[in-house]
């Protein structure tokens, strides 16, 4: 099948629990072979989108399609799709490879493969995830990251059309989720197989992601790459939950922005003539130092603190208007500032939000 057509597609979906919409006319198209992160607070429909995929909720409205096929109506079991749970579910009775043959055992029953075919793929699952040596042991002998492992070896054995992933990597401590979501993306790209993701993490999204899908309230808020979720943020929301930023409201005259009395320069065509709208700065990209920078943004404040977190300096500036600012530096051989000094930035670095 040409990967023209979309791994995932939904057109028009909604569902709704007792009197609440979780989710709200959803339409959104998924590529083949793409590692895509759908993002969003607790409780913004994330989870729900990625089991209506899998079949575990039905639909109240729209379709969805997977490899052009629609699926709404299909059981879970005939969607060719394979979940990772964030409590790992595994069966505590079974080995390793047990754990792993499981599905295929059921195919094997059901007539759909041979049964000599279920070991060789299985031993490719664990080497996969490098659980060869472990392939004996049960569920209680191994850590949590080995047990996560497991999970995705018994997801990746099924060759599924899509792998769904529902937040596998919460329960890990911080340096193992990092290390684990590396060796994640390194199989998907591998493999190239679709894969769907669940987080709150920003940053797993971030790292992780082909696309983001960013979700509030049961609506997609935006879709797009890393960067341009970051640094292109289409709404003071999704500015806003992604990482840390400096918001500030701008009125709009001729072509030009003004916050307060000071000219904000933006780079790009299409800027209103007039009305009101934000801007959003991220940390980095705002300099400072003691003196105005030409053609820039150009911003005087007094500097509340300072923080040196190892790879950067973290100030906290408040301007003349009562605003405080975030400004992260990253030079090593920079000399720790105080007092009054000057806020910069280029052209470049102000992104200009403009709200319906």
């Amino acid at each position: 099948m040409s990967d023209s057509v979309p791994a995932v597609e939904f057109k028009n979906v909604s569902k709704v629990f007792g009197n609440i919409t979780v989710i709200n006319n959803v339409s959104l198209v998924i590529p083949q072979k793409s590692f895509v992160t759908f993002l969003g607070p607790s409780g913004c429909g994330k989870t729900t989108l990625l089991r209506m995929i899998a079949g575990f909720y039905d639909c109240d409205a729209g379709e969805i399609f997977i490899k052009g096929r629609r699926v709404d109506p299909v059981p879970p079991y005939a969607r060719n799709t394979a979940m990772v749970f964030q409590e790992y579910a595994l069966f505590p009775h079974l080995s390793v490879f047990d754990n792993v043959a499981y599905g295929l055992n059921i195919q094997a029953s059901e007539g759909r493969i041979k049964q000599s075919d279920i070991e060789p793929r299985v031993m490719n699952a664990l080497e996969l995830m490098q659980l060869n040596a472990l392939r004996d042991r049960f569920p209680h002998q191994m850590s949590g990251g080995q047990q996560q492992r497991v999970a995705v070896a018994r997801a990746l054995v099924m060759n599924p059309d899509a792998l769904l992933l529902d937040e596998p990597l919460s329960n890990l401590d911080a340096k193992l989720r990092e290390s684990v979501r590396v060796e994640l993306r390194q199989i998907q790209k591998k493999l190239q197989l679709t894969s769907i993701y669940v987080t709150h993490d920003q940053q797993e999204a971030l790292s992780m992601s082909d696309m983001i899908v960013v979700m509030n309230k049961g609506v997609i808020r935006q879709v797009g790459s890393a960067h341009e979720i970051y640094y292109k943020p289409n709404s003071r929301f999704v500015a806003d939950f992604i990482g840390t930023t400096n918001l500030i409201d701008v009125d709009l005259n001729g072509g030009a922005a003004l916050y307060k009395d000071v000219p904000v320069p933006l780079e790009g065509a299409g800027i209103p003539q007039s009305g009101s709208a934000s801007v959003s700065l991220r940390p980095e990209s705002l300099r400072i130092g003691k003196e105005k920078v030409e053609n820039s943004f150009n911003l005087e404040g007094t500097i509340r603190e300072s923080m040196f977190l190892g790879e950067k300096t973290r100030y906290t500036v408040v301007d003349a208007y009562g605003k405080e600012w975030i400004v992260d530096s990253f030079d090593p051989g920079l000399t720790v500032f105080e007092g009054q000094v000057w806020l910069t930035a280029t052209p470049d670095k102000p992104h200009l939000i403009v709200e319906e």
